[in-house]
């Protein structure tokens, strides 16, 4: 593809643009006008409602062409009709034998919807533009033609762009485009293949009988392998077995080197693959395991002595803990109180000094009682500690 032809299609595809902005009564005011007497036609208007060009009257090969004959004025009537004022409106004509009244209907039938059997003027041009050119890209790869970075643009990446646009706007002839991209590209691919293989010195022949080889070899090892196996996941397994064989059987067509380098390189992968599995399987089966171990320990009868035994001990341990801190807190309560009714009856002789006011005294008790507190404390996580 040249600058003029990237050109062509640049300026196709903005006019299709412009097209599909306008509206739908305008362009159809606009033919009607610009072709007063064409705009009705009785045996091409026979039908209406929607989709009434698709049921009848409008097949230029169908309803058309056998009018030629018997009434040929009547033909170039309709027919002028049909291009001239139904064809340029959005809602297009039947593709010539793909109405109900010719192939259509038994298409419909088989699932095909109705859009993709007709097409108006954008989607006519737009698709005989991009046929024209995947048709040379074609020939030009059968010729012998290799792949490159320009070229796997021009087929695959334009192949794929003209598959979805003709999906998106029901445009079979930009479908049909688009495959003979992708099949222009395969070639090519195959081309540049045959090309490398060549100077290798290995034949395309040996090349693909050694991998069909390997991938036969390879599907029936895993069929084999998996026989235990669901049906659907020993087919999924043979067909990534046979992938990957048929990768191995290739390469050792070309070295024997370049296929022990493959061969590694999978088998270092699927052990890789297997301990991040058998990490995953501890991660979601570890918690049940532990359960199911706990449930079998309590089942057990010296296990259920061992922890009655270890309750009984915990129970003491809190209330001799309990008790302890109860008489501590009343002790210490009932030296608090007599400290501050002694405080209270000697106050008014006690001198100014600071160090010796009341709330000096205080003060100096409550830390001589705190450091009581840590004592006992201390001495009760003894008695914790050395219980039985």
């Amino acid at each position: 593809m040249d600058a003029s032809q990237l050109a062509i299609k640049a300026t196709g595809i903005a006019g299709h643009y412009w097209y599909a902005s306008l509206d739908a009564g305008t362009i159809r005011h606009f033919v009607d006008g610009a072709f007063p007497g064409l705009a009705k036609d009785i045996i091409a208007d026979c039908a209406s409602g929607q989709g009434h060009r698709w049921k009848a009257g409008h097949d230029l090969l169908v309803d058309v062409l056998p009018r030629v004959t018997s009434e040929p004025g009547g033909a170039i009537h309709q027919a002028g009709h049909i291009l001239l004022t139904d064809f340029p409106t959005k809602a297009g004509i039947p593709i010539p034998g793909l109405s109900a009244n010719g192939i259509g209907q038994q298409l419909v039938e088989w699932g095909i919807p109705k859009g993709y059997l007709s097409l108006n003027i954008a989607d006519g041009a737009i698709g005989i533009m991009a046929v024209s050119e995947s048709h040379a890209d074609l020939l030009s790869a059968m010729n012998g033609g290799t792949l490159d970075a320009w070229s796997a643009f021009d087929t695959f990446a334009e192949g794929g762009m003209e598959l979805y646009a003709g999906v998106c706007t029901e445009n079979p002839l930009l479908i049909a485009a688009g495959i003979e991209e992708i099949a222009a590209g395969a070639i090519r691919t195959y081309n540049t293949i045959e090309l490398a293989l060549d100077e290798m010195f290995v034949t395309v022949e040996e090349f693909f009988g050694a991998s069909l080889a390997g991938s036969l070899v390879g599907m029936c090892i895993s069929l084999f392998l998996s026989r235990h196996q669901p049906t659907a996941q020993r087919v999924q397994k043979a067909i990534i077995a046979g992938g990957k064989a048929a990768l191995l059987g290739g390469a050792s067509a070309i070295s024997p080197f370049l296929s022990l380098g493959l061969a590694t390189g999978f088998c270092f992968y699927e052990i890789s693959k297997a301990i991040i599995d058998r990490k995953v399987v501890v991660r979601e089966y570890l918690p049940g395991i532990y359960k199911v171990t706990l449930e079998s320990c309590m089942e057990s009868p010296s296990f259920r002595e061992a922890w009655q035994t270890y309750e009984t001990s915990q129970k003491l341990i809190e209330q001799l803990t309990t008790q302890h801190e109860r008489e501590i807190t009343t002790r210490l309560d009932s030296i608090r109180n007599g400290m501050e009714k002694l405080l209270a009856d000697i106050e008014p002789d006690l001198p100014s000094d600071d160090d010796s006011s009341p709330s000096t005294i205080v003060e100096d008790t409550n830390s001589e009682i705190e450091a009581l507190i840590e004592s006992q404390r201390h001495n009760i996580e003894k008695l914790i500690s050395t219980h039985p």
